[in-house]
């Protein structure tokens, strides 16, 4: 065991050993001086033991190279790894003088919070670099966190320990010998309930804590023992910085409680991200305190020749923070036990009741500059008075406190919609998506997010996107059912409004997602009120979003739902699942999965209409995507290295699937949404189409296949040439939505609390059609707004008009597409049917603004035609 290093002692032929840094059951840390080179370094060794592991061994020469890899500065630098003679490994690393971050908090209390920001800052630059290598630290902490200086006087900060004491470590020998993998009070809610499913935001978490330390010299979660510690951690919310420490600005509140969200997909999407949003609170002219140099000097002064230890066998032992060396002793590299019972330093909460020490902190500034404006973009439905009403308040306080809030109703004439909605987005730092009752939203936002999509590729990235929900009971229409939404709002944050008294979060949310750093208040202190909208009928459903088969106003086809409820069950099924924009595919499907999953079927859904651009760059690409995002889907454990290149893409996604995905549980059915949107890609859309037929085709005779059943959504009959024998949409159960019959148009009518007859559904539907969505708005504002026939006829092809939302998202589609634009005009136009060629009819048969008769096609709707002949003319 090498534990017996002297001074004078020479390593390896050129390193003469000067002290001991640390050792322990691991092995030693030692100072060692190149002999030619005169430079100091830090040599890790591990005992001779160790070396007989192949495990052990290999995971520390790989953790070595991965560190090697690292080009952070903010990392310590490794420059060697080997063995010695008789076989025990070694590391050389850099040596570093100072103190940990620990030692600066507990002599100096906390630190202005510019500083702070600072070193927080450079420490994502390093937690950043190690994550795009697929290595994630899991034990971020003060003591981890490493303060030298430049030669210029600068403070450079040294993250420690990447990756290396979570292999050196036993997970099995931590459980069974009750120590944690991480430090209690930095360790993630998710790290705390399984330290082995971790990610990346694990250490997004910790930053936070050390943020939070650093700048109010408090802990966010704390406990007299371990089970009180994870308590605070799972359960607590702990007071914002500005509660324990005086002049922090609400939108630094903001930030840190944002590292902090419980669940994962709430806090910043990364550490860059994350480095991003610390920018504004970096930005100083003040010099480093020099009173931080006097400290780590007097810390080495005191410590004098390191002797600290390291764990005296395989498992880990105690070690107090505070055994912390001069030049640092090195074995914090091999740091990876914690003591569980001591918990010294006082949690924020504690003191949050508190007068905060008086400290001269730089201030914010009051506003930014005009040029500086953050814009927001806000989204709402035109006809809820909800959304309206909370729009409208919002633009004006958003006015009042320096930024710049855009409706959209101020982006200008219809015709001009188009241009002038990218440009506004192209502009906006934030783009507010308002979603009412049952799940109501405007039907340009699936365009918008289309265009926020295009903006991806700018030096600024997209706009931040933030759903308000208005109004929606827990658990009810859930953004990501609304269709054609999906993923994008899954993944958006959310905030609440269910009331004025919700108003002033609303905002503050706003503000913190834009980067604003002004005050939310109004020149009078306070924050304004936004009207109580006018209550919606408690028995009636808006017409938007998803109509669920519980529903008392879901229309169920005739036939039609009852075949596709008995073929999902059947071993291999195939649904295809095909009509125009707001025939009711989605509220089908969903009452299909809902029965599928009433039958103990696992369901999934994809949504290819929010595949980004970039996957369908190649078939590879998409279809590990498309693994992937089904592993999401169900929570299994991601495969990692499952993907052969020797092999074909089909083929390496056909083996994921039948070895990870099927055969170990229930039925599985894989509901895939807006196939169409493959068809602008052909090679993407043949290769994937037949791999789907091929597996139809598995399951009626091979296991573990015969446990799919697969559900496919599309709105027009594929363009592209391809061979019957290789295609999904010439077998399997057809499930076509057609237009709604008179007959059903006035039992909906009637359950909507209307005696009408046919008389009154046949004028309706002159207009309309059996369009169901456009159906459906009709019956609801004349049930519920007392809105005759007549005044819907009077506005309805107008900017005012009960369809105006539709008709605009329609317009905004066809303008998105110059030739499908020209053919619509020439539909519009004629009074005869025309014929187009098939991509652009089939096309336009998918938006539902014509339709087949025969080889030829007319106008849609009476409605589509009266609005858009004299805008696309």
């Amino acid at each position: 065991m090498h534990g017996g290093f002297r001074h004078g002692d020479i390593l390896l032929d050129k390193y003469r050993v000067e002290h001991t840094l640390g050792q322990g059951g691991m092995g030693t840390v030692v100072a060692a001086r190149h002999v030619d080179l005169d430079e100091l370094f830090a040599i890790k060794i591990l005992r001779t033991g160790i070396a007989h592991s192949r495990h052990m061994m290999s995971r520390f020469v790989r953790e070595a190279r991965s560190a090697a890899h690292l080009r952070s500065p903010h990392v310590v630098r490794v420059y060697d790894v080997g063995s010695l003679p008789d076989g025990a490994p070694y590391m050389v690393m850099e040596h570093l003088r100072g103190c940990d971050l620990s030692v600066l908090v507990k002599r100096h209390g906390a630190l202005p919070y510019r500083q702070a920001c600072r070193l927080v800052a450079q420490a994502c630059d390093a937690v950043g670099d190690a994550h795009g290598l697929g290595m994630v630290h899991r034990d971020i902490k003060l003591a981890n966190l490493f303060l030298t200086h430049l030669r210029d006087g600068q403070p450079c900060l040294k993250v420690l320990d990447f990756g290396i004491s979570k292999h050196l470590d036993s997970i099995d020998d931590l459980t069974t010998s009750g120590a944690l993998l991480g430090s209690p009070r930095y360790m993630s809610p998710e790290q705390i309930r399984d330290a082995k499913q971790v990610d990346a935001q694990t250490d997004i978490w910790a930053l936070g804590v050390v943020l939070y330390d650093l700048i109010t010299g408090s802990a966010p979660f704390d406990g007299t023992n371990l089970p009180e510690v994870f308590q605070a951690v799972l359960e607590q919310e702990p007071p914002p910085p500005s509660r324990v420490v005086a002049n922090i600005p609400a939108a630094l509140d903001l930030l840190i409680m944002r590292c902090l969200a419980k669940r994962p997909h709430d806090r910043h999407a990364g550490a860059e991200a994350l480095a991003a949003a610390l920018e504004p609170f970096t930005a100083t002219d003040e010099p480093w305190p020099c009173q931080y140099h006097t400290i780590a000097q007097e810390h080495e002064r005191e410590s004098g020749p390191p002797t600290a230890t390291m764990p005296t066998d395989p498992s880990p032992s105690e070690r107090q923070p505070s055994a912390v060396a001069g030049q640092h002793d090195h074995a914090e590299h091999a740091e990876h036990a914690v003591d569980p019972t001591r918990y010294s330093r006082p949690s924020a909460a504690m003191r949050a009741d508190h007068n905060p020490p008086n400290r001269s902190q730089p201030q914010p500034p009051a506003t930014q500059s005009a040029a500086g404006q953050p814009t927001v973009f806000i989204s709402y439905h035109a006809d809820a008075s909800d959304e309206l009403a909370l729009a409208r308040g919002l633009h004006t306080m958003l006015g009042a406190v320096g930024m710049r809030p855009l409706l959209a109703e101020d982006v200008g004439a219809t015709g001009e919609r188009v241009g002038r909605i990218s440009h506004a987005l192209e502009s906006c730092d934030l783009f507010v998506v308002c979603v009412g009752k049952r799940g109501a939203v405007s039907e340009l936002v699936p365009a918008e997010l289309a265009t926020m999509e295009l903006l991806g590729e700018r030096a600024a990235g997209p706009p931040k996107l933030l759903c308000v929900r208005i109004r929606l009971p827990p658990g009810n229409a859930e953004p990501q059912e609304i269709p054609g939404l999906g993923e994008a709002l899954e993944h958006a944050e959310h905030v609440d409004w269910t009331g004025p008294e919700d108003t002033a979060a609303v905002l503050r949310a706003i503000v913190e997602r834009a980067g604003h750093l002004a005050s939310v208040t109004s020149p009078n202190g306070r924050v304004g009120v936004v009207p109580a909208a006018t209550r919606v009928a408690p028995d009636l459903e808006l017409p938007d979003g998803i109509v669920r088969a519980s529903s008392r106003l879901y229309v169920s086809r005739p036939g039609l739902d009852d075949r596709c409820l008995a073929e999902i069950v059947k071993p291999g099924a195939l649904i295809r699942v095909k009509g125009p924009r707001g025939s009711g595919k989605t509220s089908l499907m969903t009452r299909v999965l809902d029965h599928a999953a009433s039958e103990d079927m696992r369901v999934v859904t994809v949504d290819l209409q929010l595949v980004d651009t970039k996957i369908l760059s190649s078939l590879e690409r998409f279809l590990k995507w498309f693994c992937a995002i089904v592993t999401r889907r169900l929570r299994l454990s991601r495969v990692e290295d499952s993907w052969d290149s020797v092999f074909g893409a089909k083929d390496n996604c056909t083996a994921y699937f039948e070895d990870h995905v099927l055969g170990e549980g229930d039925p599985l059915v894989l509901a895939i949404n807006q196939v169409d949107r493959l068809f602008d890609v052909p090679n993407i859309a043949e290769e994937f189409l037949m791999l789907l037929r091929a597996w139809h085709e598995m399951a009626k005779t091979q296991p573990p296949w015969d446990q799919l059943r697969l559900l496919l959504s599309y709105s027009t009959e594929m363009y592209l040439p391809m061979d019957i024998n290789h295609s999904p949409f010439n077998v399997g159960l057809a499930a076509p939505m057609a237009d709604w019959d008179v007959t059903l148009v006035l039992d909906l009518a009637r359950r909507h609390g209307l005696q009408w007859g046919e008389a009154e559904v046949g004028k309706l539907m002159a207009l309309v059609g059996g369009h169901p969505h456009l159906i459906r708005i009709a019956l609801y504002h004349i049930a519920d707004r007392g809105t005759s026939l007549d005044e819907i006829f009077a506005t309805a092809a107008t900017e005012q008009g009960l369809f105006a939302d539709h008709l605009k998202a329609l317009l905004w589609q066809l303008q998105q597409q110059p030739s499908l634009a020209e053919a619509s005009a020439k539909v519009m136009a004629s009074s005869e049917p025309v014929r187009l060629a098939t991509e652009l009819a089939f096309k336009l048969v998918s938006l539902g603004v014509v339709r087949m008769v025969r080889d030829e096609v007319v106008p849609g709707r009476a409605l589509y035609r009266r609005y858009l002949t004299e805008r696309l003319a």
